[in-house]
């Protein structure tokens, strides 16, 4: 499931803000993204990461 994904800024240069799902927390975060590599976890609006992972939960 790609919403319990790791964060992964990539490599590049860029700083691109990006949201992704923080399974630990339960929420959307919003992060710097350098512009390649990364992993799925990575949504271009919070709309499309709420949307996709809404609901999914680890906690600790």
């Amino acid at each position: 499931d790609l919403c319990f994904l790791p964060l992964q800024r990539g490599p590049c240069k860029e700083f691109l803000p990006q949201w992704y799902f923080n399974a630990s927390s339960g929420a959307c975060e919003i992060f710097l993204y350098s512009g390649c590599d990364g992993n799925n976890n990575n949504f271009e609006t919070y709309d499309k990461c709420f949307a996709t992972c809404n609901g999914r939960f680890v906690g600790k």
